[in-house]
This record gives structure tokens, sequence and C-alpha cells, in this order.
């Protein structure tokens, strides 16, 4: 089996060709995916790919706090697996270590055609002339807002981060807010709390990508 081939094979699963992969019967294939459900989904997706190449894939789980740690030990050992489904912040630092195939990953893109996947994707994991990792999947993050409000005060759409800010000057209600926050700190209200806490994370992130700088109840 060429190495090509297993390049092929590791994309029909994950994202990640590791430096250490080589050609062989069996690839081993490190997920973070290890709940029972979706587990069970990738063995049946590695059965499948099994009956249609003849090469078997063994699913392994790995707890994602667990990752980066188990990457560098077996990358030390000589024992890292073919194939890592791994998160974006990982991509780069791998490439740089010699833990990812970079080369190979982008023999992976070119062949399925850089057409096939969306431009950000391939900006944000490029090194060096090459694509560290081969983006399988994301989420995105959305700006829903009311259009009529902002047409009542005379706002521009939330377009930019300029725009948004000058939204919020406009818009933002602070006894509403006061009250927002009150609730995300006391959890145990009911549920929606927690959704509340997930919604401020998005706001924090979206500031923080943004130039914000994170303060304390000091303004430190």
């Amino acid at each position: 089996m060429t190495r090509n081939a297993i390049w092929r094979a590791g994309t029909a699963l994950a994202i990640v060709l590791t430096a250490q992969a080589a050609a062989a019967d069996t690839i081993r294939f490190w997920t973070t995916e290890e709940q029972p459900e979706r587990l069970a989904k990738q063995e049946a997706m590695a059965a499948d790919f099994a009956a249609a190449t003849g090469t078997e894939v063994e699913v392994i789980p790995v707890t994602e706090s667990d990752l980066g740690t188990r990457a560098t030990a077996a990358f030390a050992a000589g024992d890292l697996p073919d194939v890592i489904y791994h998160t974006l912040q990982y991509a780069l630092p791998w490439a740089e270590a010699g833990i990812l195939d970079t080369e190979a990953a982008t023999e992976v893109i070119e062949e399925l055609g850089t057409g096939t996947f969306a431009p950000g994707a391939l900006a944000m994991a490029a090194y060096e002339g090459d694509t560290a990792s081969v983006p399988v999947d994301g989420w995105t993050q959305m700006v829903v807002y009311r259009a009529d409000k902002f047409a009542e005060a005379g706002l521009e759409p939330p377009t930019s981060y300029g725009n948004v800010l000058a939204a919020i000057e406009a818009l933002h209600n602070f006894r509403k807010a006061l009250a927002l926050t009150e609730y995300e700190l006391r959890p145990d209200l009911d549920g929606k709390s927690l959704h509340e806490a997930a919604q401020t994370y998005r706001q924090i992130e979206f500031a923080y990508r943004n130039g914000a700088k994170i303060i304390n109840m000091s303004l430190g």
C-alpha cells in the first residue's frame, strides 16, 4: 500500500497526517470525539472504509484535554498514530515541532482540490507554503440583530467592529445588562444560566479578537 493511499485514507476520517505515518494494513486514528454515539459513528465509517479498501482503521478515543500531552509523548517515543483529529490550536505548533507531515496534508488538499475547502480554513492552517492539517469541519460565529431597531436608531448593519460598538452605545440597556450579569453569576436560579454564561463567553471572545483587553474588578 502506498503512502498516497494512506493519505487518502486519513482524509476520509480526520484532518491531520502525522510525521511518523507509514504504509501499513491498519491505520491508527486518534479522535477526541469520544462520546459513545459519536464513537460508534466513527467506527461504522472505519468499517465501511475497510470493506471498500481492505485497509483496517483502528479508532482510538483520546480525551481532548489529554491530546497535547499524549501527542508530544508519542512523538518522542516514535509512536504517533497515522491520523489525528484535532482542533486548530495544535496545527501550527505541531507543524513547527515536526509532529505533522505538512507535505502530506498539502498533497491531500491539492488532490481533493483547494476549491473544495473554505478559503479561511486553509488560511488559518497555512504553514511555510504548505497547509499544516486538512480541514474537515468547523462552526461559524454569527451576529444576529434587529434590522428594524438599527434602522430606527440610524445605525449601520453590524458588519464591522466599529459598527458593533456604535450599536452598543446607542442600544445598550444598562438595567437589563445588570440583571443578566446577576443571572449569570447565580447558576442556582435555573438551567438557563448556563446558556447565558456561554453567550457571555462568546461576547468576550468576539471583543478579545478585536483587540479588547480583559481586566479584573480593580481595573488591573
